[in-house]
């Protein structure tokens, strides 16, 4: 009886010894990723309904932008560091990558140290992928060209401060991509804010700019850090075709520059000038107008001014003149942004865009008639010497 009880025993604990090994072998074998199937319309509604019901949105947001209502509360594995959640928007900063594979691996297996998790057991294989399939349709892949030419669109009529104007789907967008303030302290590596886009109009009396960049945190979120800024920069005095321009880190004493400066703490844009970066004063004149507004993680923000307004210290936009640097910088408050720890741009080129007028039509047609003419000329000439 002993000796069978003992075999009993011995069985058991091999059984026992199977499961853990079967186990082991689940954890640490490779995760098979099988063929992706087309995404359709129907795929990408349905993986936006599964973000929903897995609560992706909680750190991820509603439209992708990282601004769920967690987002500024999550913290690493390592150090309980604070972490940012990956902006679906931004596609070529996920950091495992943003290829469909990518994606279904990093959805299956969660990142390690950060708080993103496995939802192997939320979610099938064929959900995963319309998960993936709605990630993917939310922006392109790669990262946009950076043009450092920023064209505004002439238009007729006045110009306005609202959201909706139908003139601004017509007018050319920009994607302009910040950097770490470096070379002053207190530096900043990795600003929160990394990327906007720009888009101008003009008229024959006034210019305005409309900005628009991500940032999970409004003044909503004051607990979680300081003031949200953006600024447009332009040199205060500028003649046209002058190669030499003020440092773009607001300039420096004897070249200052002009600041078109926005704050949530302000609530308004106001006009100031600088020689230093993160000091500036008010101009003695205002005459900026704008708007703002924060939706799902994103700010939209409106610009508006007389092109020539006179004023001492402030760029003008002269009907002659068609070129004009300008730079950006950005803060964004709870990530403890501010002063010189900011995200800043070098020097662009602001060009009013000249319409085309029917000269350019008709003087081709006239020069390709000339052309046919002398040629028709020239063949009867031929043809009389041959004679």
């Amino acid at each position: 009886e002993e000796d069978e009880e003992d075999e009993e025993d011995e069985e058991d604990e091999e059984d026992e010894e199977d499961e853990e090994g079967e186990e082991d072998e689940a954890i640490i074998g490779p995760l098979l990723i099988p063929e992706s199937p087309p995404s359709t319309p129907e795929r990408i509604a349905l993986g936006r309904e599964l973000t929903l019901k897995v609560e992706c949105d909680k750190c991820h947001g509603k439209e992708g932008r990282a601004d769920g209502p967690s987002a500024l509360e999550l913290k690493d594995d390592w150090n309980e560091m604070p972490i940012r959640p990956a902006d679906w928007t931004v596609p070529w900063r996920f950091g495992g990558g943003n290829q469909p594979e990518d994606l279904f691996r990093t959805v299956r297996t969660g990142l390690n140290g950060t708080p993103m998790p496995s939802f192997a057991e939320d979610l099938s294989e064929e959900e995963t992928w319309n998960v993936v399939h709605y990630i993917r349709s939310l922006a392109q892949g790669t990262e946009p060209e950076v043009k450092r030419t920023l064209v505004s669109t002439k238009t007729e009529s006045p110009l306005t401060l609202e959201f909706d104007d139908s003139r601004w789907d017509s007018a050319r967008e920009f994607y302009v991509p910040f950097s770490g303030q470096l070379v002053l302290q207190e530096r900043l590596f990795q600003p929160a804010v990394h990327s906007m886009r720009f888009k101008s109009l003009y008229s024959e009396t006034e210019i305005a700019f409309r900005i628009q960049w991500n940032d999970p945190s409004s003044s909503e979120h004051k607990e979680f850090g300081g003031k949200d800024e953006m600024t447009i920069q332009f040199p205060a005095q500028y003649r046209d075709g002058e190669r030499e321009i003020p440092y773009f880190l607001m300039g420096r004493p004897g070249r200052s520059v002009n600041l078109w400066l926005w704050s949530d703490e302000q609530g308004k844009t106001i006009d100031a000038k600088a020689s230093r970066l993160g000091e500036w004063t008010l101009q003695e004149e205002q005459s900026l107008q704008s708007s703002i507004r924060h939706i799902n993680g994103q700010y939209t923000l409106i610009i508006k001014r007389e092109r020539v307004n006179g004023h001492k210290g402030s760029i003008q936009f002269h009907p002659q003149r068609t070129i004009i640097p300008l730079a950006f910088s950005a803060v964004e408050g709870s990530s403890s942004e501010g002063g010189t720890r900011r995200g800043v741009t070098t020097w662009y080129k602001l060009l009013l865009e000249q319409p085309v007028g029917m000269q350019v039509y008709v003087v081709p047609v006239i020069l390709f008639m000339i052309i046919l003419g002398l040629e028709v000329l020239l063949m009867i000439h031929l043809r009389r010497k041959d004679k």
